[in-house]
Formats: structure tokens, sequence, C-alpha cells
């Protein structure tokens, strides 16, 4: 349904064969704004399978809510439609907005604009000033809501796309490439992670892939260091403590935390963001050992250790700053939480699925481990009914890592960086891709 009502914001046109056709229709059935989509066909024509018989079937009436493989038309009578190995070619009518107001949810340029200007695609609400600097060179579309993009929907708003401005909740696959066409030269990734663009579909394309690396690194070192504060004081727990009214008075004994001073602090990945979190980690006195794929140019005299198992081991906080890559899918698991000591607590600031969250919460009730912490979980957002969110000594926080005004500010200003540069024939500056894009 929300597929379907993203299309009246477009011109469109779908074979479908009867079986999806009755599905179209059915899903019709669930939208409150169905009379504004039934108005937007504009036809429904049938074709034979072997391409022989071609009948345009009528236009259809908005008055009442056709049901699967049947629907009321202009000629005021009714039509089943054909069976059999055939398809139906569904159209709509050209759409054109108002020149004042927005329809809620999707800003869309003039016509004017979309056929002069290459196309832009921003799949998320971001900063006017940016949207702005796009607009001067740019037919700029923003998905302006508060929900991501299904699928279908990024599929047909990418369709003639130039360039796609692409955030982590959008999987930017080959499925959406081919949708916006040959015209595609750049999809540049709102943040440092890109793990949900396809890259290898995107060179085979020869698109670029641009991202914003080093912008967020302090911001973020900053908050994954507060994580480890967090769990080591138990702040969240405690903050729940007195919304519930639970504090009725001083108890010695109440909510006792652990000393981050003398403690030991696991680092898996020490790139930018994980170096930034063993300077924090340094200066308040703590040990600090890691584990990383390549030596560092400046490990700030951390202990490297040869295992991951040594490491979990070995600390009492275990936080994450790797990549989402195959070999660090479900890095976590339950031989893994076993390994850590039972006061020990985990962080993850990195990707979901590097943990196996089903595993970590068996680990919680069972005492394997003490705590956790979470920026990032898998599923994302995290079902308000998973175990985790009933546990006291969990903190969860929805993917905040480099939400602040300014950090978030400069990575757009460098996505739309990456995205004017394409458009004006040059590589992003950041491009992830560079050695497998030849533009001639």
């Amino acid at each position: 349904p929300a597929a379907l009502e993203f299309l009246l914001l477009s011109r469109w046109r779908y074979r479908l064969d009867s079986a999806h056709l009755a599905e179209f229709f059915g899903a019709i059935g669930r939208i409150k704004r169905r009379r504004a989509i039934l108005t937007q066909i504009r036809f429904v024509r049938y074709e034979a399978a072997d391409d022989t018989e071609r009948q345009k079937i009528g236009c259809l009436r908005t008055r009442n809510l056709p049901s699967p493989c049947q629907v009321s038309w202009s000629p005021g009578r009714s039509k089943h439609l054909p069976a059999g190995r055939a398809s139906y070619i569904i159209g709509s009518r050209s759409f054109k907005r108002r020149s004042s107001g927005r329809r809620p949810g999707i800003e869309i340029p003039s016509e004017s604009q979309s056929d002069s200007r290459p196309k832009v695609l921003v799949t998320r609400r971001q900063f006017q000033d940016q949207v702005d600097r796009l607009n001067k060179v740019a037919h700029t579309v923003v998905l302006d809501r508060p929900a991501p993009a299904t699928p279908l929907e990024l599929q047909a708003a990418a369709q003639g796309c130039t360039g796609i401005f692409a955030h982590i909740t959008d999987a930017v696959d080959a499925a959406v490439m081919d949708a916006a066409g040959p015209g595609l030269k750049v999809i540049a990734e709102f943040g440092v992670g890109y793990d949900n663009i396809d890259v290898d579909a995107a060179s085979e394309r020869n698109i670029a892939v641009g991202n914003t690396p080093g912008v967020l690194t302090e911001t973020a070192a900053d908050f994954g260091f507060t994580m480890v504060q967090t769990t080591a004081r138990r702040i969240a727990e405690s903050e729940r403590f007195v919304r519930r009214g639970d504090w009725q008075w001083f108890e010695p004994l109440d909510l006792l935390g652990v000393d981050i001073n003398g403690s030991t602090l696991g680092i898996v990945g020490l790139g930018r963001i994980g170096s930034g979190v063993a300077r924090r980690a340094l200066a308040s006195g703590m040990e600090v050992i890691y584990l990383t794929r390549s030596q560092p140019a400046d490990d700030l005299g951390c202990e490297r250790v040869g295992t991951l198992d040594e490491l979990l081991e070995r600390s009492d906080f275990v936080t994450l700053h790797c990549p989402l890559t195959p070999e660090t899918n479900g890095l976590i698991g339950p031989a893994e939480l076993k390994r850590m000591k039972p006061e020990a607590a985990l962080i993850n600031t990195a990707r979901g699925p590097i943990v196996d969250t089903d595993a970590l919460a068996e680990a919680l009730r069972n005492g394997e481990i003490a705590y956790a912490a979470l920026d990032v979980t898998d599923p994302e957002p995290i079902p308000a009914d998973h175990p985790l969110l009933s546990m006291e000594n969990v903190t969860i926080v929805p993917h905040i890592a480099s939400a602040t005004i300014g950090t978030r500010r400069k990575m757009s200003e460098m996505t739309v960086d990456n995205i004017l540069a394409a458009v004006d024939g040059k590589l992003p500056p950041n491009c992830v891709n560079a050695d497998r894009i030849d533009w001639g």
C-alpha cells in the first residue's frame, strides 16, 4: 500500500500478470486514500501472451473500489479481466503539483526542472541549505518523511537519477541501480560505513560510490566512550529506577557500578574511531588492548593481542569498532560471549549484525556477561517486544553515535560535495571505488 501511494507522485507504467494485478487492486483496498489513487490510474490494457491480441480495456471509474480481477470502467459497465497467460499494462495520469503547498512526505520539483536538469534523489530528510545546493544544478527529489522508503519505493523514486543521496536505511542494490537506469553516476552515502550499498554492482555499472570519512571520528569516539561509562555506572538502569518511583531513600549498597580507572578495555578495530576511544580510555586510567586487521601507524602504546578469544577473556569492557564485512558478520556469537568475564560489558556502536542479538539476550539472561550497551541492533530498529528491551542490564539507543548538529551537517555537506562532483563529470572527492571507475 505504501508503494502505491508513492506512485501517485510520478508518471509510471507497469506490466503485471493476472495474479499480480489482483494483488495490485487488493492492496488499493487497504489504503485510506484509495479514491485519489484510483483517480491517478489512467488505463489498463490487456495483452495476450503471444502479443497477437491487444485490447485497451478502459479507464477506471472511481465510484467503487475494484475487487481482485474485476474493475468498474468508464463506459459504465463491469468487465472481468481475461484469464490465462496474459499480461496487463497499467499506467498513470501525468501528475502536476499545485504551485503552493506540499503533499505530506515527498517534495517534488516542477516538471520543467526535471526535464532540463539531472535528477538527484535524497532518500531522507536533510538540511535544507544542502538540498538548496543540489537544487542549483539538479532536479532534486527529497523523500521528506519519517519512515525510510521500501525497496519498491526506492526503485520507483530512483528512476532516471544521475545521483542518489543514500542513508544507512536504504538497501541500494543492483535492482535500484537498474531502476535508475544507465544515467546513474554516483551513490553518495551519508556516513562512513557503506555496507548498505552493493559496491561490486555499482562498480560493474561504472557508478561511483562516495562516503564521508573522518568527519565523525571525534563525535563517534566521544559517544563510544560515553557508552563505556554508561555501562560501568549503570546510568540508564539508574535513570529508570528513579522514573519508576523506586528511589525512596539513600541505599549504600544499591545500583553499585565498577570503576573504569584500572579496568581493561578491549577494542575490536583500532581505526580512526577505535583509536579515538583508546585515547579517552587511556586518559581515564584504563589499560587498553586491541585486535585489528593491520598494524596502525600509532597504537598509542596499547597492547595488540593475537586473537579475539584472548581479547574477550582479558577485557572488563569490550567495545566494537570494526566494519561490517562477511568476516565480521556474527563475530560475537554464543561461543564468544561465553569467553567473556561474567562481570564484563559489551558495547556495540559499529553495526548491528556484528553481534548475534538473540545470543546476546541469552548471555545476559544467564549471567554470562553483566551488561550490554548498543547504539546499533540487528534488526534495526529492534522490535518493541524483543527480550533485550525488558532487561535492566541493557542500554539501547537509536543509532545516534554521530548525532550532533555540527557532525551531521558536515556529513550532509560532504555527501552533497560527492554528488556535485559527479554531476560535473568528476570523481567524488571521497570515492570508495575510484580504482574501478572509468568515465573516460
